[in-house]
């Protein structure tokens, strides 16, 4: 067994682990989380009316977000399958803020702030229920443990694909770190399609001042199967 297979599978069983009642959601998960989320799960849009009164400063964050954004088979989907709960990856520690700013998809102009990491460290020390508040443009399907548990003891990623055929795959999602100014949002994704499929990545967003969107502005890879 590959460790890039092993990596997929232990992603993959913790879909069907730390979830909590169903049909219960965390209150304190705020609608700032789930701006930064619909973004995320939202494809490139091209600039309405309103986006180019903006001016620079929003094209400028278009650019980078078509440049920066993953590209992923589970983001092609014409549905997007959410597992019902967080994520929650390790913290981020000195060495992982170092490797994220070094990083060449990162460039040396970025720095994640020391609220951001804190708030970003402090979110996630333990796992947190979604609900279904995404905005995004495409429909969003929460996917429970017991209906995780059940498509893959049934049939594997072929029931999966069975029961959500418009589907490109699962997205586990951390919870989102701030910086002070609340206009970067940083969180873990991991994007999984099939049994040797897979990856798992930090995300940057920027919000624009102008328009008040969020724009995925990098992206570094941690595993990719």
């Amino acid at each position: 067994m590959s460790w890039k297979y092993l990596v997929t599978l232990l992603a993959i069983l913790s879909v069907f682990t730390h979830t909590n009642a169903p049909g219960e959601t965390d209150q304190n998960i705020l609608a700032d989380e789930y701006a930064v989320y619909s973004a995320l799960l939202s494809p490139e849009r091209t600039l309405s009316r309103e986006d180019k009164k903006a001016g620079r400063e929003e094209q400028r964050l278009v650019d980078a977000s078509r440049k920066k954004r993953p590209n992923l088979s589970a983001f092609r989907g014409e549905v997007l399958v959410v597992r019902q709960q967080t994520r929650s990856p390790e913290m981020l520690d000195e060495d992982k803020v170092k490797t994220v700013e070094s990083s060449y998809l990162v460039g040396p102009d970025v720095k994640l702030d020391t609220e951001l990491i804190d708030e970003f460290n402090s979110k996630n020390e333990k796992f947190h229920p979604l609900s279904n508040s995404f905005t995004a443009d495409r429909k969003v399907v929460l996917i429970s443990k017991d209906e995780s548990t059940e498509i893959f003891n049934k049939g594997g990623w072929d029931e999966f694909y069975k029961r959500y055929p418009q589907s490109g795959g699962i997205f586990m999602l951390s919870r989102v770190g701030f910086n002070a100014n609340r206009d970067r949002a940083f969180l873990y994704v991991d994007s999984l399609s099939g049994p040797r499929t897979g990856a798992g990545y930090f995300v940057l967003l920027q919000k624009s001042n102008a328009s008040g969107k969020w724009y995925v502005v990098k992206h570094i890879p941690l595993w990719i199967s």
